[in-house]
């Protein structure tokens, strides 16, 4: 198998945290800029609501690579790649 499929689980897991990381740092960067030009309530939601939106998002990706991993251990086929 070619070397981008393998450990899939543990790519998606590090990509789940990128998401994360990314989306925190833009929207509360975001959301200052908007406060800075006197936009202070959708400022103080872009900020906590991407914030919130990212972290639902990196669980999903992260659960989808657990469940990649975990599958592959209970077939028996964590060793083949």
């Amino acid at each position: 198998m070619h070397k981008l499929y393998q450990n899939i689980g543990q790519k998606l897991r590090l990509l789940a945290k990128a998401v994360f990381i990314f989306g925190a740092i833009a929207a509360v960067t975001i959301g200052f800029v908007m406060m800075v030009h006197n936009k202070g309530v959708e400022g103080f939601v872009t900020m906590f609501g991407g914030v919130f939106g990212s972290w639902v998002c990196s669980f999903l990706i992260y659960g989808f690579g657990e469940h990649i991993d975990d599958t592959k251990r209970l077939a028996g086929k964590e060793n083949e790649e």
